[in-house]
């Protein structure tokens, strides 16, 4: 029996909809009040919306205490959104979270995925503009995973391993977002 609804087949599962709820957004550990849903703004900070944060070491010091807080607190959270640069280090963190079910990265700089095989109760996975990522053999070892959405990883020649996803029902491979490049796309499949 299907997982996703129609609506998250037609439109990919993770598809912008205004009339739906969307996480709570933060940038520090203290806006955290046991959400167990949320969307973290901790980096690229000091622009007009995050003007207070205006040292390299105030910027620092707020990823620094993410990753320390996702670490140490790893069944806060079932789901988690990151709508900026997702570095290595934070990356790393964000997979010791052990009751993580969805999954969204806007985009990064994480070439070694292979502590995500530590998310083994995630069902819905994005995972934007990865250019640097080396392998994904790691989403092989997410046997719940229902919903994959891959973009811009540009030095993987071999798409061919999350077929052996069984659970899976929706499967987006894209290439870069804001050129016309455009590997695959493969909606509401059945293996």
């Amino acid at each position: 029996m299907p997982v996703l609804n129609e609506k998250q087949i037609k439109y990919i599962f993770d598809y912008y909809r205004k009339d739906e709820p969307h996480p709570k957004s933060i940038v520090e550990v203290s806006e955290y009040n046991g959400e167990i849903a949320l969307a973290i703004n901790c980096t690229q900070l000091g622009d007009v919306f995050t003007n207070k944060y205006k040292t390299a070491k105030e910027k620092k010091h707020v990823l620094q205490e993410l990753c320390s807080f996702l670490s140490s607190n790893t069944t806060a959270f079932t789901e988690l959104s990151f709508g900026i640069r997702m570095s290595q280090e934070l990356f790393d963190a964000v997979c010791s979270q052990q009751n993580l079910r969805k999954l969204h990265i806007k985009w990064g700089v994480y070439p070694d995925i292979s502590k995500i095989a530590n998310l083994n109760k995630l069902e819905y996975l994005n995972i934007g503009s990865g250019a640097s990522v080396q392998g994904i053999e790691p989403l092989t070892h997410l046997k719940k995973l229902v919903a994959l959405s891959e973009e811009n990883f540009q030095k993987i020649d071999d798409y061919g391993l999350p077929a052996s996803l069984e659970k899976l029902e929706s499967l987006s491979v894209e290439g870069d977002g804001h050129e016309p490049q455009y590997i695959c796309k493969v909606i509401g499949f059945s293996l």
